[in-house]
């Protein structure tokens, strides 16, 4: 018996020739665990430039959370250089909450822009605890904690459930729906 059916597929192929192209390949700063950033922090992206010329005046560009857009001008970066860039604007990540950033370049000859930004990069910001012992008891506010994750129901509240129907001390605790069932596959 013969089986042809082992080999290679290829469907829906595209090949594109990048002539001159620079593009953002990493966020440097802030860092996924966004923890005790402060209201003057920088950005630092990592730059390359594929082409094997010198490009001169490349924009770089971010937004945080759909606030206005900063944009700044490269003076130049070399043949094949990698660059981690610095934005001269600083950012104010001081609130605990989720944050969204943007970056993304732009050069007139550059015609190949699927590697020039990324977009939806986010991280939480938390407070760094360095007193210690430790204690939150969430009576005065949420402890600055927060719930992520798929059909998550974790909120801060004061349970009324039938099995958890009290905080451990005081009124308030961190509870999968306060007043209910737990979501399926949370």
């Amino acid at each position: 018996v013969l089986d042809i059916d082992d080999g290679y597929t290829f469907d829906n192929l595209s090949l594109a020739e990048a002539v001159i192209d620079v593009s953002i390949t990493a966020i440097n700063y802030p860092d996924k665990t966004g923890c005790g950033l402060s209201g003057n922090n920088g950005i630092s992206v990592k730059i390359k430039n594929y082409h094997n010329t010198v490009l001169n005046n490349v924009q770089v560009s971010y937004r945080i959370n759909n606030n206005p857009v900063v944009t700044e001008t490269i003076s130049s970066i070399s043949a094949n250089q990698t660059l981690n860039y610095v934005f001269a604007q600083t950012a104010d990540f001081s609130a605990y909450i989720d944050y969204t950033i943007d970056v993304w370049v732009k050069y007139a000859g550059d015609n190949y822009a699927s590697n020039d930004s990324i977009l939806k990069y986010t991280f939480h910001n938390s407070p760094v605890v360095s007193s210690y012992p430790y204690y939150q008891d969430f009576e005065t506010n949420d402890g600055n904690f927060y719930a992520y994750g798929s059909n998550s129901t974790w909120q801060w509240a004061t349970p009324a459930k039938t099995l958890i129907n009290k905080a451990a001390n005081g009124s308030k605790a961190w509870v999968t729906n306060a007043s209910g069932n737990y979501a399926d596959n949370e």
